[in-house]
């Protein structure tokens, strides 16, 4: 466990599986289903992962980012990376959970198509009611990961982890796909705004990475989206940019042969040295060094 800069407690998947699984050696992704487990706690910690976690029983409320959600039978609540969390009160409450490492979420190059273009909604509403059918099909991934997970031995043990956990992934974008697709003729201005300027920066962060760019896409002024975008998110659009352009030169270095140069021109950068300094402002090392990480 690891204390992050704000003196919050953050977790990662080792932490849990040091815990649960001795000897793992996949800290991509743990799976849990006890308090005494989980890495959530009734003081704040940041968890360095993403999680789901699915109640079968009981109830809790559950403080994300100073904002407390119930979380009931049949509900389906997602902790998104670094977000700030804690137990505020539980009675009997049951469960079973999947956390996966950013890390593991970044090496899945098609995630990002698929299922990034949904997290504003997910940051926004964390819990949902998930079906009876639904529930289920979580619950039978579980179970048959659980059980690969404490097999002994096996050459393939870790590769056959990862390829669950794919699987995995996409029936949790299912899941996302029925719940997070409002209607934007219903939708108020303000989420409209939201939503466009996250469809247009996942088209245009290699493009710009201009405030300005994105609010003259949208005819508002620079100002009007950054209020909007703060008040909804907790972000600035520049820090939404960042996270698009860093997460894509992250990708780009751990699953490619590209070279950095490569990278900063299929980003936009005038040239590799601007690239560099961004990358390293952004994630605290050189491109080369996490590439190497």
């Amino acid at each position: 466990m690891n204390v992050a800069s704000d003196n919050i407690n953050e977790v990662t998947v080792s932490d849990i599986l040091k815990i649960t699984h001795p000897g793992y050696m996949n800290d991509a992704i743990t799976l849990f289903e006890t308090i005494e487990n989980s890495p959530i706690r009734p003081y704040p910690v940041r968890a360095d992962m993403a999680m789901l976690i699915i109640c079968t029983d009981g109830w809790g409320e559950i403080e994300i980012n100073l904002r407390t959600f119930r979380v009931e039978r049949g509900n389906l609540l997602f902790v998104l990376p670094h977000q700030a969390v804690q137990i505020k009160e539980i009675d009997s409450i049951r469960f079973f959970a999947i956390a996966v490492s950013v890390k593991f979420m970044e090496s899945v190059l098609i995630l990002r198509d698929k299922l990034l273009g949904r997290l504003l909604e997910v940051w926004e509403h964390p819990v949902v009611q998930l079906t009876g059918e639904e529930r289920d099909s979580l619950k039978d991934f579980y179970d048959f990961f659980y059980k690969k997970m404490s097999r002994d031995g096996g050459y393939y043990k870790n590769d056959i982890a990862r390829g669950i956990a794919y699987s995995l992934l996409f029936e949790v974008g299912n899941i996302m796909h029925r719940l997070y697709v409002p209607s934007i003729n219903k939708a108020a201005r303000k989420d409209e705004i939201l939503k466009r300027f996250l469809s247009l920066l996942s088209d245009n962060y290699n493009v710009s990475r201009s405030i300005d760019f994105y609010a003259d896409k949208l005819c508002i002024t620079s100002k009007h989206l950054s209020n909007v975008i703060k008040s909804a998110t907790g972000r600035t659009p520049g820090q939404w940019i960042s996270a698009y352009v860093i997460l894509e030169a992250k990708m780009l270095l751990k699953n490619t042969d590209m070279s950095a140069a490569q990278i900063s021109e299929q980003l936009g950068f005038s040239n590799p040295s601007h690239f560099g300094k961004y990358f390293k402002q952004n994630v605290g090392i050189t491109p080369l060094e996490y590439k190497n990480s």
